[in-house]
């Protein structure tokens, strides 16, 4: 009996510690806080696009800074596996200051991983310059958490563009001020721009607000632009600043251009408007003392060809004019206004003067249209008229007056041009008959006062029907200038016209022999540039 008890108690003992055996957890029955895992944090750069961080679940929103900078990095997170079987999930903190663990929320990332075996991250979200701390969060079933050790990097600073070396000069003819400004490449694939400002006092770079931006350019390898808009016995101080793709800037050395005296002056431009041995015309191109741009007729047109887009359009480019302030034109004859017409699709016009006279044939239909489209205002100026062109220049209209009559070129808008005390004048294509004994008429009874002139730009060419002796006399030109095509069809000038003013003194220009000249004027002087 005390056999059968003894074994009973026995096998009640074995089948207590079977049960135990197999409820039990492989752990501890309080096993506590998860094992920590190992962190270790790397620098990477230039790697195409962040990688994949596998199953993951962002907790925080997700907003790291623009990466930016001169070149891509991103860190890469590894940490150790945890080995508990109450593994519950990872989470990677990311801060700009130590001590996550003490103050998580101050993370400005979290992501987390719910598989155990997910033990890396890419951060690509990260700038040129930046210092990172990243440690990693455990957490087991029970909620419990451990923390890695906190790893940091720091990431190199950006680098800014390599700076240009700028250089400048006086390029202006002493005609016109122009400070040409040089600076050598930017290298760096990066590139977005160059700036250059300019300054009348230095120290650009330390304060560039108090300077003007005179021009930004976004092509790496324009490495020049002409400065049109200074004036006379003045230092100009100028920096270039390149800037990169980042936003990130260099500045290059800076100089200073002293222009030399540019006192203001009248200009006209003759315009050369020959063409194939056979076009003719007049074309003057006016600079005022305010710098202003007036055109005078345009010379000819034909097929593709345009005296107005190759040869008016190169000159306003050359001297900084991106638009013309008005335009003459004197009489509806192609090669006057045939020209015009490639000028008005091409450049913004204010004022459009022109005579008025009712004319049929495609040129002038188109002329017309081509005002239209500009947008141009039309006057038609009479005799007595005063054009406000600039406020140092007196503009008076001498022709036409009504009757127009029928004939184009006694219609012809005759102006007379002053500054100070120098004149000039120009006659379109005015004949003698019914058109300079108009004007010496309406002079003897007083209803013009003066048509002296130093300059007379000669009626129609040089024709004979043109440039009479009593009509020479009044004008008492020092110098004649013949608008004429090389070559032309006409004979212009003839040979009576250079006899008179030859004859009278007059010092001769013609386009013809002298190609384009210029004549300019700071009010007492006159000076030709042939």
């Amino acid at each position: 009996m005390r056999e059968r008890a003894k074994t009973a108690v026995i096998i009640s003992i074995i089948l207590v510690t079977v049960l135990i055996s197999c409820s039990d957890p492989s752990g501890p029955v309080d096993a506590g806080s998860p094992t920590p895992s190992i962190l270790t944090v790397s620098l990477e750069q230039d790697i195409e696009g962040p990688a994949s961080a596998g199953r993951a679940v962002s907790v925080h929103p997700w907003s790291p800074m623009d990466p930016g900078g001169k070149y891509s990095y991103q860190a890469l997170a590894v940490w150790t596996q945890c080995p508990d079987d109450d593994f519950g999930w990872y989470a990677i903190y990311r801060s700009q200051s130590s001590g996550i663990a003490e103050n998580p929320e101050n993370a400005d990332t979290c992501v987390i991983f719910s598989s155990v075996s997910s033990t890396a991250w890419t951060d690509a979200g990260i700038s040129e310059g930046g210092t990172y701390y990243y440690v990693i969060r455990t957490v087991n079933d029970n909620d419990q958490d451990s923390w890695s050790n906190e790893e940091v990097i720091e990431v190199p600073p950006a680098t800014p563009p390599e700076p240009s070396y700028l250089a400048g000069s006086y390029t202006g003819n002493g005609l016109f001020g122009q400070i040409t400004l040089e600076w050598s490449q930017c290298p760096d694939g990066d590139f977005r721009s160059y700036r250059l400002y300019r300054s009348l006092v230095p120290g650009i770079e330390t304060d560039p607000f108090s300077a003007t931006l005179i021009c930004e350019i976004d092509e790496a390898g324009t490495l020049t632009f002409q400065d049109n808009n200074v004036e006379g016995l003045t230092p100009y101080y100028y920096a270039l600043e390149t800037i990169d793709d980042s936003d990130l800037s260099s500045w290059s050395n800076e100089i200073v251009v002293t222009t030399p005296d540019l006192t203001p002056r009248l200009t006209v431009f003759f315009i050369d408007p020959s063409h194939n041995s056979y076009y003719s015309g007049d074309v003057i191109l006016i600079k005022t003392p305010g710098s202003r741009f007036y055109l005078i007729d345009g010379g000819d047109r034909s097929g593709s060809w345009s005296c107005g887009v190759e040869k008016v359009l190169p000159l306003l480019d050359s001297l900084g004019a991106d638009s013309l302030d008005g335009i003459v034109g004197t009489h509806p004859h192609s090669d006057h206004i045939g020209g015009l017409i490639g000028v008005l699709e091409n450049v913004p016009v204010a004022t459009v003067w022109d005579s008025g006279l009712p004319y049929t044939t495609s040129t002038y239909y188109d002329y017309l249209d081509a005002i239209d489209l500009n947008g141009s205002d039309f006057i038609t100026p009479r005799r007595g008229d005063i054009l406000e062109w600039d406020e140092d220049l007196t503009v008076e209209c001498l022709h036409p007056v009504e009757p127009l009559g029928d004939n184009p070129n006694n219609a012809s808008v005759v102006l007379r041009v002053t500054f100070q005390d120098v004149s000039f004048l120009f006659t379109g294509d005015l004949e003698t008959e019914d058109g300079e004994d108009v004007v010496l008429d309406a002079l003897a009874q007083g209803y013009i006062t003066d048509i002296s002139a130093d300059v007379l730009k000669v009626g129609h060419h040089g024709s004979y029907t043109s440039t009479s002796i009593e009509f020479l006399s009044e004008v008492d030109p020092t110098y004649a200038a013949i608008e004429v095509g090389y070559g032309n069809p006409y004979g212009h000038p003839h040979d009576e016209v250079i006899d008179r003013l030859e004859s009278y003194g007059a010092v001769i220009y013609r386009t013809d022999l002298d190609g384009t000249f210029i004549m300019t004027t700071d009010g007492t002087d006159l000076q030709v540039i042939p």
